[in-house]
């Protein structure tokens, strides 16, 4: 992984925190509970046939679940449309992470993994 996709990949993290972001570290599914200035990244395990565990691992060992732009529903969609089109681009953004929608494109570029459906329900 290179420094840029590093600091592409803890630049969306970072914003999605508040939202329980999901990953995927060494076979277990895990949630981010905190993420350090220097790409540490500590975790909790979220996968019930590992018993729960914490970790502090670099942010380049985590794959983060994010749903494509092609999952999005009518109702998110209307929402995200609402925010563009009336020039409220933070809330649009904040729309974004809030569903983990991949607006980065992260998943085209082997850093984040597309979440199973109803993975965030």
């Amino acid at each position: 992984m290179t420094q840029e996709d590093k600091e592409l990949l803890l630049q969306d993290l970072c914003a999605r925190l508040p939202y329980g972001i999901k990953v995927l570290y060494n076979g277990i599914n895990c949630v981010i509970e905190n993420i350090g200035r220097d790409g540490s990244v500590s975790l909790i395990s979220d996968d019930s046939t590992h018993k729960k565990a914490i970790y502090l691992i670099s942010i380049e060992y985590i794959k983060p679940y994010l749903r494509p732009m092609s999952s999005v529903t009518e109702e998110e969609e209307k929402e995200l449309i609402d925010h563009f089109c009336n020039h409220r681009y933070v809330q649009y953004f904040d729309v974004c992470n809030k569903y983990h929608i991949d607006y980065r494109f992260l998943i085209e570029k082997g850093l984040a993994i597309e979440a199973p459906e109803g993975m965030y329900k």
